[in-house]
């Protein structure tokens, strides 16, 4: 898996150089998980990407840690964003998977993303958003709606 990513970093290599690379630091998300039973679940994770990597679109990728129904997990996460604005006030768009490992059988999820950045400084910026998420997992399928905020670091 890491190798596959390495080799698509590489090949992307020259078309990163347009994009302007991010770093999401603490970015805190708390899950309502919609199936049978409503479960609440909390991650904290650290994202990073390219933004406006061709005109408004732009990469991102992911690592979290957190608990859901009572059990600790780790999860992966590659998607893709559309930037509609400009800062300050920049909204953002996106759609993305998911795998989430631990606690029993792994999740994979498709996840849409809906938000805005808030510019606080050239280099600095509040990211929040509504994460609706459909989740595959133990042979069934579970609907739920994530928030998202964090800190947005321009390096």
């Amino acid at each position: 898996m890491i190798r596959v990513l390495l080799l698509l970093l590489l090949l992307a290599s020259p078309a990163l150089a347009q994009g302007r690379f991010f770093v999401e630091g603490l970015v805190g998300n708390i899950t309502l998980d919609l199936s049978n039973q409503a479960a609440f679940g909390m991650d904290l994770g650290t994202n990073g990407g390219v933004k406006e990597l061709a005109g408004p679109f732009g990469l991102r990728g992911g690592l979290s840690l957190g608990v859901r129904q009572g059990q600790a997990n780790f999860g992966l996460e590659a998607g893709a964003t559309f930037s509609l604005g400009r800062p300050p006030i920049d909204p953002e768009v996106g759609v993305g998977f998911t795998a989430i490992f631990g606690g029993g059988a792994p999740v994979f999820a498709i996840r849409a993303f809906g938000g805005a950045e808030f510019a606080l400084n050239r280099n600095v910026s509040l990211l929040a958003g509504l994460v609706p998420i459909v989740q595959f997992a133990g042979g069934g399928t579970a609907f739920g709606f994530s928030i998202q905020t964090g800190l947005r670091v321009y390096p």
